[in-house]
């Protein structure tokens, strides 16, 4: 018997659900019993004043009146059913709702990413590409007045190291005397080292590029991507020009030396100009720091040198 009646419950449970939709909390559950309980109070009333009426045969007359007056408590109590299943789809709608402009909102989030990460590659890149259309004519050969027949870098670092003596103070004043020829270069290669910081998605550092930030904030996966992508183009010998660029006595080159510190931008600087180990590049190492070396193998070498 109680099988029974739990499986017509059941069936009736179902049937309320395909009217009003199953919430994702009790709602639609304490929404089901408070309609059992009505159900049954207007049953039992009913009865009762049935059974009542049946009882006396005169009644029959007064059971018409009677059941005309249930008829208002029966639609009032329908009306009630009706404005509870009204209040439950919307809480439904809501929730959908909600769960629609939240999906948007993410939508709109990620879309936003995106295209600041486009406006960003689209500056990096065009930068990136004025960076090494200067660097392919710094190192092409021309023969002029201003030239013996080599390019421009070659003749700048023949003169800047050249000197098997040669301080690094030294070799920053003669590349200094050469900027007409490399000074371009190098200043665009800071500006894009500094939107690579400023600017890449997620950036923590203002346009200002303060040094505190530099050294404070983390490199992140992207940084390293981009600023690894500058520094694969350079050859040896722009890298090494570099390092002596970054040469100040009073700091003046303070945020491009925190760059190239910031992304171990000298790893594979070697520190020989032919078979010799170049004073003002070994001099470099203490100026800027080891960690703008990185994990070099050519710093270790020269070590192991001084242990022998």
């Amino acid at each position: 018997m109680n099988n029974k009646w739990n499986q017509y419950n059941l069936k009736a449970y179902k049937v309320f659900l395909g009217f009003v939709g199953l919430s994702n909390d009790n709602t639609s559950r304490n929404l089901f019993r408070l309609f059992q309980v009505a159900t049954y109070s207007v049953l039992v009333i009913f009865v009762t004043n049935l059974f009542s009426f049946f009882d006396d045969n005169k009644s029959f007359g007064a059971f018409g009146d009677y059941f005309g007056g249930m008829l208002n408590p029966v639609l009032t109590f329908l009306t009630f059913m009706g404005l509870l299943i009204t209040i439950v789809l919307q809480q439904k709608e809501l929730r959908l709702t909600r769960s629609e402009i939240k999906t948007s909102s993410i939508a709109l989030s990620e879309q936003a990413i995106t295209q600041e990460k486009q406006r960003f590659e689209n500056t990096f890149f065009s930068l990136f590409e004025q960076h090494n259309q200067i660097m392919s004519l710094l190192c092409t050969a021309r023969k002029d007045k201003w030239s013996d027949g080599g390019s421009d870098l070659k003749q700048v670092y023949t003169q800047c190291t050249r000197d098997d003596k040669v301080t690094l103070r030294d070799a920053k004043a003669k590349l200094q005397s050469q900027n007409e020829l490399v000074g371009h270069f190098y200043r665009t290669m800071y500006q894009l080292l500094k939107l690579i910081a400023t600017k890449h998605p997620g950036s923590q550092i203002g346009l200002e590029c303060p040094e505190e930030l530099l050294k404070r904030i983390p490199v992140s996966n992207e940084e390293k991507f981009y600023s690894n992508l500058v520094r694969s183009v350079l050859s040896y010998e722009v890298t090494q020009l570099l390092a002596i660029n970054c040469y100040s006595d009073n700091d003046s080159f303070i945020k491009f030396k925190r760059l190239i510190i910031r992304y171990q931008f000298l790893e594979h600087m070697p520190l020989k100009v032919g078979n010799k180990y170049n004073p003002a590049l070994i001099e470099s190492i203490d100026h800027l720091g080891n960690e703008a070396f990185g994990d070099s193998q050519f710093v270790k070498e020269y070590l192991a040198t001084l242990d022998k």
